[in-house]
């Protein structure tokens, strides 16, 4: 699962590279958001761990099916590392914002729900 998910963020950096142009756009994003990075990232690493072993014991133990089991269980992973990711962001900068209850809404959505699409 580790390697996964390794793989999955170099793949992420590449491709940061490769469509800006420039190694530099990459390294202001780690700069800007090291925090907000890093939280997530050892969200998924964590996830991954205890997602990863409750998968070998449905997959070896309860013969379930692996193929659904390894989605439905990534799945949960990625939401584990966007969740934990955006509360950063929101405990930093969300809750600055929030003075009404409409502001409260739109620090919600913009924390929360535009990181799954």
């Amino acid at each position: 699962m580790y390697f996964g998910i390794t793989i999955s963020i170099i793949t992420a950096g590449i491709l940061i590279v490769i469509s800006s142009g420039k190694f530099n756009v990459l390294l202001g994003l780690l700069s800007d958001w090291a925090l907000n990075l890093g939280v997530g990232i050892l969200a998924l690493y964590v996830a991954g761990h205890y997602m990863g072993k409750k998968m070998e014991f449905l997959i070896n133990q309860k013969k379930c099916n692996s193929v659904l089991i390894g989605i439905i269980r990534s799945f949960i992973i990625f939401l584990f590392g966007i969740f934990f990711g955006s509360t950063v962001g929101f405990l930093q900068e969300g809750i600055e914002s929030v003075g009404a209850r409409e502001e409260l809404k739109y620090s919600i959505v913009n924390y929360y729900l535009k990181p799954l699409y």
